[in-house]
């Protein structure tokens, strides 16, 4: 029997991982990310920041890529990611599916705050 929760999971992780790899590989689609997604649907704080920071420099119209987005962290913080950053665009397989990377990632993301509040209510 397949653990749907597993499965959900680790499609949830995925999904978070090509859409952040997904504006790395092709700049292109950061407008279509931006749109919408947000910080907060990401899980890991890790991917938050590293959204926020692709948010911030596209917002100030700079060029996003993987230096500039180590160079904007606090040291502690790009020390840490750099590492993350290499692995999102190596295990993102195309920017062209970014679209389809949003969906998933947007539909896991509404599964992940129900099932969250639903976890506070019952405690």
């Amino acid at each position: 029997m397949v653990d749907i929760e597993l499965t959900a999971s680790h499609r949830y992780i995925e999904a978070q991982q090509a859409v952040l790899g997904s504006m790395f590989i092709d700049p292109r689609c950061i407008s279509t990310v931006m749109s919408r997604v947000s910080a907060q649907d990401f899980t890991f704080e890790s991917y938050r920041t590293i959204f926020s920071a692709i948010r911030g420099l596209w917002l100030e119209k700079e060029v996003v890529d993987p230096v500039t987005i180590v160079d904007r962290l606090e040291p502690k913080a790009a020390a840490e990611l750099s590492g993350i950053i290499r692995e999102l665009m190596e295990v993102t397989p195309t920017a062209a599916n970014v679209g389809k990377y949003i969906e998933i990632l947007l539909d896991d993301s509404t599964l992940h705050q129900i099932r969250e509040t639903g976890l506070q209510l019952r405690d």
